[in-house]
C-alpha cells in the first residue's frame, strides 16, 4: 500500500514567508491505484501552473499531473501503483518555489 507523505516531513525544511506554497494529501495511505488527491494554497496569479513531483532517491521527478492555482488554491490528484513511502511536492518552474526544499 503506497504511503503518503505530508510534506514538508521536517516543519524546518518548507518554505516560510510570502509567496510559500501550502501542500495537504486528502488521505496518509491508499491502495495500489486509488486516487490520492491533492489541495493547497500559494498567493500566485491566477492561472499558474504547478508542476506535481515525487521524490526518487535524491531527485525530485516530475509526475504527469499539475495542479493550477485558482484565487490563491489549488486542487488536483494522482494515481500510483508504487507501494510504499511517497514524498510529493507541488513546484512553480517560473518562480522555483516548491512546497518542500
Amino acid at each position: 500500500m503506497p504511503n503518503i507523505t505530508g510534506i514538508p516531513l521536517d516543519p524546518t525544511d518548507g518554505p516560510s514567508g510570502e509567496g510559500e506554497i501550502t501542500l495537504n494529501a486528502d488521505q496518509t495511505a491508499v491502495a495500489p491505484g486509488e486516487q490520492i488527491s491533492f489541495s493547497g494554497a500559494y498567493d500566485a496569479e491566477d492561472g499558474t501552473v504547478l508542476q506535481i513531483q515525487r521524490r526518487e532517491g535524491a531527485a525530485w521527478i516530475d509526475f504527469p499531473a499539475e495542479a493550477t492555482v485558482r484565487n490563491g488554491a489549488f486542487t488536483t490528484y494522482v494515481f500510483t501503483s508504487r507501494t510504499g513511502d511517497n514524498i510529493w511536492r507541488l513546484f512553480d518552474p517560473d518562480t522555483g518555489r516548491s512546497s518542500i526544499r
